[in-house]
Formats: C-alpha cells, structure tokens, sequence
C-alpha cells in the first residue's frame, strides 16, 4: 500500500516547531541582530510598496489582529496588554533622545495618516472599539496596573508639554535669529507688514 503523502499543514507545523527550537537557543546578540535584520527587511519592503499595496497590507493586518484578539480569552487579554506595557516600558527605558523623538514623530505621522484615510464609519468603529476596549481593560486592572497606567499618562502628557515648549523655543531662536540678520529698514517693513495684517484680520 503506497504511503500517503503528508499534509503541508503538518510540515508547515514541524517546520515551525523547529523555528521556535531555534530561536529559544539564541544568545542575546543573535536575537538582537534577527530582530534588526527583520526590521530592516519590512522597511525596505514597505518602501516599495504602492498606495494600493500598502492599503491592502494594512487591512489584512487589522483583519488579522481582529481575528486574533476577538478569539482572546480574558486571561489571554491580560496576559497581552501586560506583555505589551512591560515591553513598552524596557524599549523606551533604553531610548536615546533622538530615538525618542524619532519615535513619536513616527508614530504621530504614522497615526495621521491611517486615520486621514478613515470613512467615517471606520472611524465611529475605532472610536467605540477604543472606549469598549479601555473600559474592559480598566474593569480589570488592579491597584498597580491603575498606577502604572496613570503615570503612563502623565509622562505622556509631559513629553507631549516637553515636544511643544522644544519647539516654541526653536521657533524663537530662529526669528531671534532672523531678525538680528535683518537691517533696519526691513525690519520696519516687516513690523508694518505685521501691523497691516492685523488691522485686516480685524475687519
């Protein structure tokens, strides 16, 4: 009797098992230096990539992760959201301050533009699913959780007050900066030019 021929599911499985083999015997330089190779692959990969194809990739990544956590049991939610906060909490503990700021910038131009291509509804749907989820997650949470997320806040909200004192104080440099460079008479044209443009606004 021939042998039947093995499923791909099932070679796929022990294909997978043997990754995770590997992967548990890395020393800590060669988790580090897979993760960065990933990373740079998916940013040459994204670079490339098309309007459409970016689109296309970003829905089936929602839809991937909507298929996952809606499968969640509520020990797996936990377990995820503390995964998540301590993982946060060790990668920005070792931030320089350049990769901080790099960090928020992405994240401020990467939110901008996945929301400017929202419908409308796409938007009512991620905002009560953001509501639904905060509140599930609250009901949860114990005393140290509550603390840790209110101190989250708070440096968020003072980085936020740092980001915007940082850049007001640029801006002052550099009119500071211009103006020193101007010669009188354009100064006074410009000071005329301000006034001119007050009085319209005005009317």
């Amino acid at each position: 009797m021939p042998r039947r021929k093995k499923s791909g599911l099932s070679q796929y499985s022990r294909a997978s098992k043997r990754q995770r083999q590997v992967r548990s015997q890395e020393t800590e330089e060669e988790h580090e230096a897979r993760l960065a190779a990933r990373r740079e692959y998916y940013a040459e990969l994204v670079s490339s990539e098309t309007a459409s194809q970016r689109e296309e990739r970003l829905a089936t990544v929602r839809e991937q992760v909507a298929g996952s956590r809606a499968s969640e049991t509520m020990n797996q939610h936990e377990a995820r959201l503390t995964a998540d906060r301590e993982r946060h909490v060790v990668s920005r503990e070792s931030e320089t301050f350049t990769q901080r700021e790099d960090r928020l910038s992405a994240d401020r131009s990467r939110r901008a533009i996945s929301r400017s291509l929202e419908t409308d509804e796409e938007r009512s749907s991620r905002l009560s699913a953001d509501r639904h989820r905060h509140e599930i997650s609250r009901m949860f949470e114990s005393d140290e959780q509550h603390d840790l997320r209110l101190s989250a806040a708070r440096s968020r909200y003072y980085e936020q007050q740092e980001i915007t004192a940082n850049h007001l104080e640029e801006e002052r440099s550099r009119v500071q900066e211009l103006r020193q460079t101007q010669s009188s008479d354009t100064r006074l044209i410009q000071l005329e030019e301000d006034r001119l443009r007050h009085v319209v606004l005005r009317l």
